[in-house]
């Protein structure tokens, strides 16, 4: 019997149907299309994603098969290797054509991309991956640039012929082992989805247009951009319509050619080559076990962790400071920081967040009167009035102002009288390199020696 010719959209970190260029064109096909999203067991180089990331990731998954029930067709969801999964669908279709975007993490994440190249070439299946940011690049003036983000954003327009029905996918699902997308509610941490990121980018567009922080909005959407359930076209289209200021905009836009420089410059310097040096070469150090959650005795630190735990996502800025912390006084490889943060934030990217760090880390090496940051000036300019750790910090909630940076400089009477001692109820400063608010001047051969990774 004659098998039907089918296509495969591979879905990762592109979980949207509005502006999604591999739907797009298997939709124009004129065979029937599977959507197909895998989750394996294991990663490569142990960059597993957390369980929060997980969660947000099932969210999408859910509001998108809500969305699709609407064209009577839902992703088929399984706990498998892409190359297996598709191993068992060529038994009930001839398999013309697999579809997907460029996953530029794919060298640290997962090996499925490497298999599923070699998979299709030994089974004569048409490979179709696509590339966004192909002509795109960093020079403001490049005119493709300008193109891509002035075009209008693709339309998801299907027919009732375009994908495989829901009750031949609801079938499929008895020969896999699938995934349960329920998932425990967390009223602080951001719910997946493209009806979640529309949501939020509408509230965030609603506020007062003269005071519009761009780079707060970004961080907060990261998440959905990160993972595909917005593009960036469709933020930068959406705010140039319902906001006039053109000088956020242009800001908005100069964040979004650095996020794709990045990008580009991980491909260029292929990491997948270096994933042995990133492993992890402490053995849970009391230090990182502080670090992680948010004990070290320094205030903006611990208020920073204790953020990214409860709300999976900090801004740039923390991001920095946080890593900077754990190397230049920790003095641990910054790599076991970042490995940190890219299982822990929402919007992780290794490839992005390995690239920008190490570039970080080689310019301090090569600044020979570096000396440590101040933690307190920083802690000032990111936290001028001490709200930020006053709210995830309640040990230090009744603290006055002049020790809010610096509890550990108040004298026992002090203490006892705002009922928070140091030592007991906060801990003190695991690492003391702060002499009359100053930072000690470090030897700068035995530093570097020190923190040589």
């Amino acid at each position: 019997m004659k098998k039907d010719n089918i296509n495969i959209v591979l879905l990762k970190k592109d979980l949207r149907l509005q502006d999604n260029q591999v739907l797009y064109e298997a939709i124009c096909s004129k065979d029937r299309t599977l959507l197909l999203y895998t989750i394996e067991n294991n990663s490569s180089a142990g960059f597993n994603h957390s369980k929060r990331q997980i969660d947000f990731i099932k969210e999408s998954l859910l509001n998108l098969n809500n969305i699709l029930k609407l064209y009577n067709t839902k992703i088929l969801i399984v706990q498998s290797e892409a190359t297996k999964a598709i191993s068992i669908l060529q038994q009930f279709w001839n398999i013309k054509r697999i579809y997907f975007h460029k996953d530029y993490d794919a060298p640290f994440l997962t090996q499925q991309y490497r298999m599923l190249y070699r998979f299709c070439k030994n089974n004569l299946i048409q490979k179709i991956e696509i590339d966004p940011y192909k002509d795109l690049c960093f020079d403001k003036n490049n005119i493709e640039f300008n193109t891509y983000f002035n075009t209008k954003s693709i339309p998801f327009i299907p027919t009732k012929d375009s994908f495989i029905t829901l009750q031949k996918v609801q079938d499929l699902e008895k020969f896999f082992s699938t995934v349960e997308l329920t998932v425990n509610k967390n009223s602080f941490i951001l719910k997946g989805g493209p009806s979640s990121a529309q949501n939020n980018l509408s509230n965030l567009s609603r506020l007062d247009k003269n005071q519009i922080n761009i780079q707060e909005l970004i961080y907060k959407l990261s998440p959905f951009i990160s993972w595909g359930n917005i593009s960036l076209r469709q933020v930068w289209q959406y705010l140039s319509e319902e906001t006039d200021q053109i000088v956020s905009l242009e800001k908005f836009l100069h964040t979004i050619r650095w996020n794709i420089h990045y990008i580009q410059h991980n491909e260029f310097l292929k990491y997948s080559n270096k994933i042995d040096t990133y492993k992890k070469s402490n053995n849970n150090l009391p230090s990182q076990n502080a670090w992680e959650k948010g004990m070290t005795g320094y205030p903006i630190i611990d208020a920073i962790m204790r953020c990214l735990q409860k709300n999976g996502n900090i801004n740039y800025k923390m991001r920095m400071l946080t890593v900077l912390f754990y190397k230049q006084y920790l003095l641990l490889p910054w790599s076991d920081a970042v490995e940190f943060l890219s299982k822990n934030l929402l919007d992780s990217s290794p490839g992005i967040q390995f690239n920008y760090f190490e570039t970080l880390n080689k310019n301090n090496a090569q600044n020979k009167r570096r000396i440590l940051f101040n933690i307190i000036k920083h802690s000032k300019d990111i936290d001028p009035k001490g709200f930020f750790i006053r709210n995830h910090i309640p040990e230090l909630r009744n603290i006055p102002n002049e020790f809010i940076y610096k509890p550990h400089k108040m004298i026992i009477t002090i203490q006892k009288f705002h009922q928070t001692i140091i030592g007991k109820d906060y801990p003190k400063p695991i690492v003391r390199n702060i002499i009359n608010d100053k930072i000690q001047l470090y030897n700068l051969e035995n530093y570097l020696n020190l923190t040589k990774n």
